[in-house]
């Protein structure tokens, strides 16, 4: 039976009965959650036990199908691998028995779990394949449950407009059949598509004030108070706060003592901490955490503990921020839900970075930023799925064409054959060649059989072929980009060790001239040479100002690199962007000659004070300017290496302003591109640089992210001289 998850928002579809779910930021979540809930009706001992007895000692039908599905959901979230194991078995004794209605459940649920470990083309094969099994049957309930699951797939990545019409599929059959929860759950989705964005969130109430007559005719107070809660959500965004309470309460009273209820506490206890009534916000989110306990629901539990992490921190309570998040932390591990890791980070960072230990702050921002990476790589492999997917299909679809075009032109032969049979029948004398002819007929069909089947076999073959090599791929491209970011890492963590070198050096020295002077002090006082230890005393005092000085010089240095090392938040700022050059090219610099202490090179600069500041995203910027230096180093360094020391290595930076824009060029003179291959640098994964030591990933890279910026990103090179990139980047 389909449950309902708290998390903002969405009803998800598991099993044949539905029940509204509802998701935060991902669909996963609510996926993991409804699945969780429903695992506890057959998650108790006795009742798996009868299942697996069933399936290890029943015969071979409909009863061990069932009992093997029903394993499938018991074992989704404490074992997904033995999941996928049982709803195979699921299958493939279904497709023996001819039991489609098992058939397509047991594809259903392959799809599901493989969406949940990420082999998002598996999951979209499986699901589809489920979805025309039902259509074929004719199951209305089947078939919607199937289309809303399609649609939580896309939700899940963002893909608004295709969940959208998956879900206006499943909304038109749900009619159909008159099943009002279906309904209800449909439009409830629907609703959160349009929540995600505050400016639709008016059509978003709409969706829900349409769903909620619809669960309330049928009496189901789980759908009725989940309902309540995602328009008090509404009215939240839009800061109506009176009516938004009002709903809260009404999803409380609704809902009692179930899970459910500690998400609505939750929501209470947000609202009441954003106006700053931080005595009441810390009472809800004490009642979200023990219900939420009551229910063995560890997501409210973790949503609980970060509101009141967050709270500590709007307290100045920074130490026991900390305790909550890293509680939190604990939790979160295990199941992996990324929207509250991602809160956990982000508190994490913050509240290290008030307490100036900048090191545990640094660790956990790129723990967040590692979370961003891993989101955003888990969407761009779905809508590769898809693409993969829609293009098997159209192979498929032709090749079907094919044979339906090759059935006609054995329909036609056969008419042809018939026609001939029946005159040759007119005349009793022809009947031995009539014979001969069949025969002649029968025997091309079995020939024509056979070539069918080498046909088929020689397909499954070339199939597994290419699914094999798209996994090689897949594992190349994660390789490539895990070694991406090991390399930027290492060029930052060189460049934050130089920069922060020299303050400490005058730290240290100044710090052990003060204990001399102070060793003369004594030694003055001693003697009663007051003067003297007066003017001593002054010298300490000037260098203990020297030491203030370079220390606050080295915290400046520590929190300008932990900004640099954000994640890109993607807005745009203000920023001085020939302090921000000017701060890479020095990181890229000293990070390669801290790998590297040949590297030597003769840097000019010249920076257009009229540029000032521009409206970019300062980080994306930062990391286009790293990579093209960083490219520049190391052409003019392998020049070196080649020439013996005979030459010069040079770079140089150039910004200036233009009408609407501004243009940054960044020039070496090392050994240049060749002619042949210059139209090829910024496609993804070329590389000049020999194997292991680049990933083709930086230029390309950072021509999208021009691009992104409304700008343009050009290369001038000449083999053997050197190369220059020039980038123009608008004052918008």
């Amino acid at each position: 039976m389909e449950n309902l998850k708290k998390q903002h928002k969405y009803f998800c579809l598991t099993t044949g009965d539905i029940k509204p779910v509802v998701s935060f930021i991902k669909m996963m979540a609510c996926i993991i959650l409804a699945l969780l809930y429903a695992a506890k009706g057959y998650s108790q001992d006795a009742e798996t036990d009868s299942l697996l007895q069933i399936v290890a000692k029943g015969k071979d039908d409909s009863l061990k199908v069932n009992a093997l599905i029903s394993l499938t959901v018991s074992n989704y979230q404490s074992s997904p691998g033995k999941a996928l194991e049982y709803a195979n078995k699921a299958k493939d004794l279904a497709i023996k028995l001819n039991f489609k209605s098992g058939e397509a459940y047991a594809y259903k649920w392959l799809g599901i779990i493989e969406n949940y470990q990420g082999n998002y083309y598996e999951a979209l094969v499986h699901s589809n394949t489920s979805l025309n099994i039902f259509k074929t049957l004719g199951d209305k309930a089947g078939t919607s449950n199937l289309l809303n699951n399609l649609g939580a797939f896309y939700a899940d990545k963002d893909e608004n407009s295709r969940a959208v019409q998956y879900y206006l599929q499943a909304l038109d059959l749900a009619k159909q059949s008159g099943n009002k929860l279906r309904i209800a759950s449909t439009l409830g989705n629907i609703g959160v598509i349009y929540s995600k964005n505050p400016a639709t969130n008016d059509t978003a109430l709409a969706y829900y004030l349409k769903a909620l007559p619809y669960a309330q005719d049928i009496q189901d107070s789980e759908s009725i108070g989940i309902i309540y809660t995602n328009i008090g959500e509404v009215y939240a965004v839009k800061k109506d706060y009176n009516k938004a309470y009002n709903y809260y309460n009404k999803a409380v009273q609704t809902l009692g003592n179930s899970a459910s209820t500690a998400y609505t506490y939750n929501d209470i206890g947000k609202l009441y901490k954003q106006q700053q009534a931080y005595d009441s916000a810390d009472v809800y989110f004490d009642k979200a955490y023990t219900i939420a306990q009551q229910n063995n629901s560890p997501v409210d539990v973790m949503q609980a503990l970060i509101g009141k992490g967050q709270l500590q921190m709007a307290l100045n309570k920074n130490k026991e921020a900390i305790v909550l998040f890293n509680k939190a932390l604990d939790i979160g591990k295990p199941i992996q839900s990324t929207p509250e890791l991602k809160g956990i980070y982000e508190g994490l960072s913050a509240a290290y970075k008030k307490m100036n230990d900048y090191e545990h702050a640094f660790l956990f921002q790129s723990l967040l930023n590692n979370l961003y990476n891993t989101v955003n790589e888990r969407k761009l492999n779905f809508n590769t799925a898809t693409l993969e997917y829609a293009m098997e299909l159209q192979k498929q679809s032709g090749k079907i064409a094919m044979l339906m075009k090759e059935n006609e032109m054995q329909e036609l032969d056969l008419k042809n054959e018939k026609f001939a049979r029946n005159v040759s029948l007119a005349a009793l004398g022809v009947l031995l060649i009539v014979t001969i002819m069949l025969l002649l007929n029968i025997n091309q069909r079995k020939k024509l059989n056979r070539l069918l089947s080498i046909q088929k076999r020689q397909i499954e073959i070339q199939k597994t072929n290419v699914e094999k090599a798209l996994m090689e791929l897949k594992a190349t491209q994660s390789q490539l980009i895990h070694s991406e970011k090991m390399a930027s890492l290492g060029e930052l963590t060189a460049g934050i060790a130089h920069e922060i070198q020299n303050p400490l050096n005058f730290v240290n020295n100044f710090s052990e001239l003060n204990k001399e002077l102070i060793d003369e002090l004594k030694n003055e006082l001693l003697l009663d040479n007051k003067q003297e230890a007066l003017l001593i005393a002054d010298d300490i005092r000037a260098n203990e100002q020297k030491i203030m000085h370079h220390g606050k010089r080295a915290d400046s240095i520590v929190k300008g690199m932990l900004q640099h090392s954000q994640a890109s938040s993607g807005k745009k700022e203000l920023t001085d962007i020939n302090a921000l050059i000017d701060e890479s090219l020095r990181l890229s610099y000293h990070g390669l000659r801290a790998k590297d202490k040949a590297l030597n090179a003769t840097i000019h600069t010249s920076f257009d004070a009229g540029v000032g500041k521009i409206n970019i995203i300062p980080q994306d910027i930062s990391r286009v300017m790293l990579n093209l230096f960083n490219n520049a180093f190391y052409a003019v360094n392998e020049k070196k290496r080649q020439l013996n020391g005979t030459y010069e290595p040079k770079v140089s930076v150039h910004t200036k302003k233009e009408n609407h824009s501004i243009t940054i060029t960044v020039k070496d003179n090392g050994n240049g591109i060749p002619q042949n291959i210059t139209d090829k640098i910024f496609q993804p994964f070329f590389t000049t640089k020999p194997a292991g030591q680049g990933t083709g990933l930086g230029l390309s890279l950072s021509y999208d992210i021009i691009k992104a910026h409304g700008g343009e990103i050009k290369v001038e090179s000449t083999e053997g001289e050197g190369t220059k990139f020039i980038i123009y980047v608008p004052f918008v």
